[in-house]
């Protein structure tokens, strides 16, 4: 008579989308943005397109009222909640061509 053998462990969670990772964290996403001083963020690129796989990177907007804001800490504090690599762009804060080129690429959280 063989020995049973313990149940194999469950399989681990698939890796989760970054767009479903915004969607879960967005109340405390916004939280960090505002405590930054900043506000209205959206997501472009892969995540605005649909096109975003697990562990890739997320291409994030802010407004910031401060033309000299440097987004280096916010973007570390959102990299540490998220848990993957985001570049960070704060939109100035006059309407131009780059701005509203942006803008039309991305979506709001």
């Amino acid at each position: 008579m063989s020995t049973p053998h313990p149940p194999a462990p469950p399989e681990p969670a698939a890796p989760e989308r970054p767009s479903a990772t915004l969607v879960r964290l967005r109340p405390a996403l916004q939280a960090v943005v505002q405590q930054h001083g900043a506000t209205a963020l959206r997501a472009f690129g892969a995540v605005a397109r649909g096109e975003d796989a697990p562990g890739t990177e997320i291409d994030l907007l802010v407004d910031h009222p401060d033309g000299a804001f440097d987004p280096t800490p916010l973007r570390e504090a959102l990299e540490g909640l998220i848990g993957v690599r985001v570049d960070l762009v704060a939109l100035p804060p006059v309407a131009g061509p780059v701005r509203e080129q942006l803008l039309a690429r991305s979506m709001p959280l």
